[in-house]
C-alpha cells in the first residue's frame, strides 16, 4: 500500500511540475510580492555528498491531512519528497516512517527508490509556515529495498503551497 501511495505521489508531482518553476514561486530577488519572505525560493540538499538543486520546488497536498515538500529535476524526474502532516508547525521534528516521511527516486529501477519505509531517520526543521508556504531545513538517511543507505544533508527549502 505504501509503495502505491509513493507511486501515486510521483505521478501527481510529475503532472504538477509543468506548473511551477523554482523562480516562479517567490521573487528570485529574495522577497515575495507581499514582502513577507526574505529568503530565495527553492530546494537544495546534498545527496551522498553531491549537490541536488532541482529546477522545480513546491509544497502541495497529495494525501488528505498531509502536504509534501518537493524538489524535482524535470529533465530526469529525480525527486525528493518529504511528507508532512498539516498540523505540524514551526520547530524541530523527527523524520522517520511514523509521522514525517522522506522519499527519493533517482532512477527508474526499484534499487534507486529510497524511503524511510525501508529504514532511516532524520530531522526536519520548519522555521516559517503560514497559509502561503513553508520554509526550513532537513537532513536524513534513507534506504532502498535492499538496505543500501543514502545520506541526504544540508537540505533547505522555501516553497509556496500549490
Amino acid at each position: 500500500m505504501k509503495k502505491q501511495i509513493l507511486l501515486l505521489a510521483i505521478v501527481f508531482v510529475s503532472l504538477l511540475s509543468a506548473c511551477s518553476k523554482k523562480g516562479d514561486d517567490v521573487n528570485p530577488d529574495g522577497q515575495s510580492p507581499d514582502g513577507q519572505n526574505t529568503a530565495k525560493a527553492g530546494f537544495y540538499c546534498k545527496v551522498d555528498g553531491k549537490d541536488f538543486a532541482p529546477d522545480f520546488a513546491y509544497a502541495t497536498s497529495v494525501i488528505t491531512g498531509t502536504y509534501g515538500i518537493y524538489g524535482l529535476y524535470s529533465s530526469t524526474s529525480n525527486i525528493i519528497h518529504i511528507e508532512v502532516p498539516l498540523n505540524v508547525g514551526k520547530g524541530t521534528h523527527k523524520i522517520d516512517d511514523t509521522t514525517i516521511k522522506a522519499y527519493m527516486t533517482l532512477g527508474k529501477t526499484s534499487d534507486l527508490e529510497y524511503s524511510t519505509i525501508h529504514g532511516g531517520t532524520g530531522t526536519l526543521v520548519i522555521t516559517e509556515k503560514d497559509a502561503k508556504g513553508v520554509k526550513g531545513t532537513f537532513s536524513f538517511t534513507i534506504k532502498n529495498s535492499k538496505g543500501t543507505q543514502l545520506p541526504v544533508s544540508a537540505g533547505t527549502f522555501n516553497v509556496l503551497f500549490k
